[in-house]
């Protein structure tokens, strides 16, 4: 047996050995060494965590200074559609729209761009033209693209463009997801056991059907944006293509005027496509190519005459227009003191037109008109100086009489103004 003494120094021995185990232990779980980094940040080595990159931001940068001493600026205002993370299936086409401010000191000039500048395409174009915007102005800019195969996160970078390649503004961008396929795990089958009764028979389960309504969205908004000119003695019949394909455009007139000019124009060409001058009936095509398409989809085809007398005319255009009604006819006028800048629009269903047109030159008034198929006069109209903005609600009615409509901007007195058209429609 221990004497008494002798149990009291020992359990006081182990006591002691306990304390300084669990002391050393403490102090091994809390002390770490931290880098002089770490130290800097305030944080230690063993619970900093990896920072991700940063995303681009919205603070622009320094407002750029044009040789005449104004600066270029844009500011993103507002997504108009498809806010950041809008889950979309995999190949579905949608058109990102975002309003924007001209933040600079200088006019956006004809040939400004948006322009993609990083991350993930989608099928979009590398550059998209920008109208024409004043100082401290607000626009609509759009961009058309297909959402990707895989499942994933997409994001693309745009940035405005000056015509000599100044870039300027801070970014702006799309991002969307493409969900992953839902997936079903197979069914495990249950070990079977042989019965050890007889089984009882199944009883026979009555199901009432459900029905899911059909429900119809409305179609997404179309955005389209490009230079414009109201011309004397001329109508102009600007085409947004689907794809390459064939234009074919055929004049008849009565009249005093014995000869006009077909004329065929697309981006970036010098000087016209195709053109024919003649007396009626006239006729004129020029097959868009690949290559053609690929520098833009708005083209344009005048209807001009060179002399002093007047043509009431007959127009009938075939284009790859999407359009379920193929050739476009209608009457117009052409004579001096009197021009038309006439935009063709193919509508996906019921819904809203609107427009906003900007110009400089003269008249300084004009007339912005919504015209559909089969109405007397017209749909909305709106009188006025630049710029001059109409809109009218399609019905299903107004829809169903056909699915080409147009937005004119014309001038009843001798014009020569250039600008530029702000479209959105079903």
């Amino acid at each position: 047996m221990t004497p008494p003494k002798t149990r009291t120094i020992l359990t006081a021995a182990i006591a002691l050995l306990l304390l300084t185990t669990l002391t050393c232990t403490l102090q091994t779980t809390v002390i770490v060494t931290p880098t002089p980094e770490a130290t800097a940040a305030g944080i230690s080595e063993a619970i900093q965590s990896p920072t991700a990159p940063a995303p681009p931001t919205e603070t622009p940068p320094p407002e750029p200074t044009t040789a005449a001493g104004c600066t270029l600026g844009a500011r993103w205002v507002a997504d108009v559609t498809v806010p950041d993370d809008t889950p979309f299936a995999p190949g579905t086409p949608f058109a990102k729209t975002w309003r924007v401010r001209n933040s600079g000191t200088c006019d956006w000039q004809p040939g400004t761009k948006l322009v993609f500048i990083s991350g993930d395409p989608m099928g979009g174009p590398p550059a998209m033209d920008v109208p024409p915007l004043v100082a401290g102005a607000q626009t609509d800019v759009s961009v058309s693209l297909t959402a990707p195969a895989a499942p994933g996160t997409y994001r693309g970078n745009y940035q405005f463009q000056a015509p000599d390649g100044t870039r300027f503004g801070a970014l702006i961008w799309v991002q969307i997801v493409v969900p992953a396929p839902a997936t079903t795990a197979p069914p495990t089958e249950a070990p079977t056991q042989a019965p050890t009764t007889a089984p009882s028979p199944t009883p026979v389960l009555a199901f009432t059907p459900i029905i899911v309504p059909t429900i119809i969205l409305p179609p997404l908004p179309q955005n389209w944006s490009h230079p414009i000119s109201v011309a004397d003695n001329r109508a102009i019949y600007y085409l947004r293509l689907t794809g390459p394909g064939e234009i074919r455009v055929r004049a008849e007139w009565t009249g005093s005027q014995s000869n006009l000019a077909l004329i065929i124009n697309g981006p970036g060409q010098t000087g016209y496509y195709a053109r024919h001058d003649g007396p009626s009936p006239l006729e004129v095509s020029y097959t868009v190519t690949a290559a053609d398409f690929a520098a833009g989809d708005t083209w344009w085809v005048s209807v001009a005459s060179f002399g002093a007398g007047e043509a009431n005319v007959t127009v009938r255009i075939t284009y790859p227009s999407g359009s379920s009604v193929s050739p476009f006819t209608e009457q117009t006028m052409v004579k001096p003191g009197y021009g038309r800048a006439v935009n063709l629009l193919v509508l996906r269903g019921a819904g809203n037109i609107q427009a906003q047109a900007n110009w400089s030159g003269t008249p300084a008034n004009m007339a912005l008109i919504i015209n559909g198929p089969g109405q007397v006069g017209y749909y909305a109209r709106k009188d006025g100086p630049s710029p001059l903005s109409v809109s009218y609600n399609v019905t299903a009615s107004d829809f169903a009489a056909g699915d080409t409509w147009r937005v004119s901007l014309t001038a009843l007195s001798a014009p020569g103004a250039e600008g530029a058209i702000n479209l959105t429609y079903p």
